[in-house]
């Protein structure tokens, strides 16, 4: 739940007064590129929202260029800018000549508008300026017909209710549905009507168009919107629909939401939020807000609770009256360890006192996104009650197995040329979802059918890392390869499912299996092979903790008594941080784009390692690149980057690298013995009748006199997480098994990025307390909270919000 950009994501708000009428003139049409040297700042903060940080001068300041200037209408084609040329300042003398030479200035290609997703039936369009006004009960039977009289409704819209434009609710729907790809059902249209005086909580089935009616409902209002979403590429992709029509709604993840009320802070980070809070530090709404929407409120958690509240508040005090509340949720699809449904159920009662509008509950019972024969598998994989129904014929269901690998590979390129010959210009949306995507051989069929497709020149893209968010800009244009959860408020004409024969025992998240067996018009799902029977379950350190949210993870952490976490040096000013690129174009002609976020990782371990090694041989940053992304190949098995970037460059670090090495040679003095890649000792141990395996391979072990080690994880991200202070912990603790210590060594956490540094220890005891409580949540051995506990803590957090806004 890491988290997720474009410069004006990186406080995810966009005032959409300014591209009103530009928008309103030109809905069909792809707007501009943003300009090059906002492009170059971009690059410089998109992993910081990955970890969802976001320094204080990249919220509100635009390096005086407005946003009509950002977001100019369309001119004609969309044409390619020039990269400005690089300032970087000339390396150290210590590491010699540089054998790179660089090349002419390169054109970039960056398309705003990602992902593309064709057939979002359950996605939802976003709104435009408009207003309310006091129609009476006759004239709204007047105007909806039978509609009317199957919902209650309050017999008049209030007087004080605000207006805009001059326009009705009504007529801004009309102008919504005119203009919006998607026709909405009656259904739909009943639950959209009823927003107009009340607050709802929406209950819909899987694909049942509730991110279309949360659209409709923003795009109807006129007044300011919230629209709160669960992921950076559903955002993107509802942002490209709301731009078909001029509104006034900003759309924000859970994390961008957090940077929106704390801009000065310089970070989004969960542990970092949850400081915040506790310290009561004062939440800053830049304009209040007429209208929350909340999307996937299945998977609300305590914080992003504690974030509504300070928005209602907050916009309250500046305009008089609450806004109105719309939560749309299924409860079937809930993928976080942290959320609870009953946030969303219970809302009436939370929000009592902060909201004057009525409550209402409607459901959505039709899936208008599923076809019937979909529906009938689905029903037979989930055993439904009720059973969820289809809208339209469709095709069967295919089934594979890992033996029709290459078969099945030859049906997605198939499906795929004929998707690009019969509609030239329609983007591929296809994805491909899996159980897991780390610790894969290439022989494993997941890592098979990717290098095959690959093969056949169908481009992938996939998350860097095993938990790692995707990243919208590399997805456009090409096939996702994600894991269930990644492709929550989505829809795509191909989904490819990969089953595990134990599925059922294995799933520790229902919820996410039902939101990968639900993304696809067309449904194809793989068998993987029955694994072997093993005696003991084998845990990778570096993705043992990333299963569960960085909430229970830091819950976990500061609950640890015996473990001592010290920060020894403080985050260096911007301007000092390391700004290396973490989105880089493979394909000009077509738009692509390849993270690159860890292979500058790998490239800075392996140009330390040469320089200490041989401190004459001259930094080739092309070798070095090239050997850093056929590492990163090697490691995960998929090939797909190694492909798209054969033919680039792969000078992006130039001028960087030299810095990151410099400072981190400036860790170790000279007389320091360095083991690169250690492989660390087993670390066995027994749970609830299971046995597991915890293996390890430490970045650098330094050893200054014997019986003086230190141990070094370094990073070469945006910003420390819990995440990362377990993994080092976990580092330790193998090594103090190995050598039979009761003591961890003293191990530093190293951020080569921005200069931030951790030294933890602690007792064997209190890291291998911490690795049960990790297991032990992360396969679900914890209890739920009463309902009376949760209301509880729900009235603790209400009392926080009062005091911190009193303060």
């Amino acid at each position: 739940m890491d988290s997720e950009d474009e410069m004006w994501d990186a406080a995810g708000h966009i005032d959409y007064m300014d591209v009103a009428q530009s928008a309103a003139l030109a809905p069909t049409t792809e707007l501009n590129p943003p300009s090059q040297h906002l492009m170059d700042k971009d690059s410089q903060i998109s992993e910081a929202m990955d970890a969802n940080v976001c320094p204080e001068e990249h919220v509100f300041k635009f390096e005086g260029q407005d946003l009509e200037e950002r977001w100019s209408p369309p001119q004609g084609s969309f044409t390619p800018t020039k990269r400005r040329p690089s300032g970087n300042d000339e390396p150290e003398k210590k590491f010699g000549k540089l054998a790179h030479t660089p090349t002419a200035s390169s054109t970039i290609f960056r398309d705003p508008l990602t992902p593309y997703v064709p057939m979002a039936t359950d996605n939802l369009k976003e709104v435009h300026p408009g207003g309310r006004s006091s129609d009476s009960a006759t004239q709204y039977n007047e105007k909806m017909g039978p509609l009317a009289q199957t919902i209650a409704l309050p017999i008049a819209v209030p007087q004080e209710a605000l207006t805009y434009g001059g326009r009705t609710y009504s007529e801004r729907l009309q102008d919504y549905e005119q203009r919006s790809p998607l026709k909405m059902t009656q259904e739909q249209k009943l639950a959209t009507m009823a927003a107009e005086t009340n607050n709802i909580v929406l209950h819909g089935r899987p694909l049942s168009g509730k991110t279309l009616v949360a659209e409709a409902i923003s795009a109807s209002h006129g007044g300011r919107v919230l629209f709160v979403v669960s992921s950076r590429l559903q955002r993107e992709a509802t942002r490209q629909h709301l731009r078909l029509h001029a509104c006034r709604v900003d759309v924000h993840t859970r994390g961008s939401l957090a940077v929106l009320l704390y801009p000065k802070t310089g970070a989004w980070n969960v542990g970092v939020l949850g400081r915040l809070l506790n310290k009561r530090y004062q939440p800053i709404l830049p304009e209040p807000y007429n209208l929350i929407v909340v999307d996937t409120a299945q998977d609300i958690t305590m914080y992003l609770f504690q974030l509504i509240l300070f928005v209602v508040e907050l916009s309250k005090k500046k305009c008089g009256s609450a806004p109105g509340l719309v939560f749309c949720c299924d409860r079937t699809q809930s993928i976080l360890s942290d959320s609870d449904i009953r946030f969303s159920d219970w809302a009436p009662e939370l929000f009592t006192g902060r909201s004057t509008r009525p409550w209402q509950e409607m459901r959505l019972e039709t899936s208008v996104g599923l076809s019937h024969e979909t529906a009938a598998e689905l029903n037979r994989f989930f055993h439904g009650h009720p059973p969820l129904c289809g809208a339209f014929n469709g095709p069967e269901p295919q089934s594979f197995t890992s033996s029709d690998i290459p078969l099945l590979a030859c049906e997605i390129r198939r499906r795929i040329e004929e998707q690009t010959i019969h509609q030239p210009d329609v983007r591929p949306s296809c994805i491909i979802l899996a159980p897991y995507l780390h610790g894969l051989s290439d022989r494993h069929p997941i890592t098979k059918l990717a290098n095959l497709l690959t093969e056949c020149r169908i481009s992938l893209t996939h998350p860097t890392g095993a938990h790692t968010p995707v990243n919208p800009t590399s997805t456009y244009n090409k096939t996702l390869l994600a894991s269930y959860s990644k492709a929550q408020g989505l829809s795509y004409s191909l989904s490819v499912v990969f089953l595990t024969p134990d599925w059922r025992q294995r799933q520790r998240r229902p919820g996410a299996m039902q939101v990968a067996m639900t993304r696809g018009q067309q449904l194809i799902i793989v068998e993987l092979p029955k694994p072997r029977v093993e005696t003991h379950t084998l845990l990778a350190v570096s993705s043992v903790a990333r299963e569960l949210s960085e909430i229970v993870v830091g819950r976990i952490l500061r609950g640890s008594k015996e473990l001592s976490v010290k920060e020894t040096q403080q985050r260096l000013p911007d301007t000092q941080h390391i700004l290396a690129p973490d989105c880089i174009t493979s394909d000009r002609s077509t738009g692509r784009c390849e993270d690159v976020s860890d292979v500058n990782g790998s490239m800075v371990h392996i140009a330390f390692k040469l320089f200490r090694e041989e401190p004459q041989t001259p930094l080739s940053v092309v070798a070095l690149a090239r050997a850093a992304i056929d590492a990163q190949a090697e490691y995960s098995g998929f090939h797909q980057r190694r492909a798209a970037l054969a033919d680039h460059r792969c000078d992006w670090m130039e001028g960087q690298l030299q810095k990151s090495v410099a400072r981190l040679d400036a860790e170790f003095p000279s007389d320091v013995v360095l083991t690169f890649e250690a492989r660390l000792g087993d670390y066995e141990f027994q749970l609830g009748g299971r046995y597991f395996v915890l293996r390890a391979r430490a970045d650098i072990i330094a050893q200054s006199r014997p019986g003086l080690t230190n141990i070094y994880e370094v990073k070469f991200v945006s910003l420390i997480t819990d995440y990362d202070k377990v993994q080092a912990i976990l580092y330790g603790l193998c090594w103090a098994r190995e050598k039979k210590d009761e003591y961890l060594p003293c191990i530093i956490l190293l951020n080569i990025r921005d200069g931030q540094k951790f030294e933890i220890s602690g007792s064997v005891e209190g890291a291998h307390r911490l690795l049960t409580e990790i297991v032990r949540a992360r396969d679900g051995l914890f209890e739920m909270q009463s309902n009376e506990q949760f209301r509880e803590a729900c009235r603790g957090t209400i009392r926080e919000v009062n005091m911190t806004l009193d303060a």
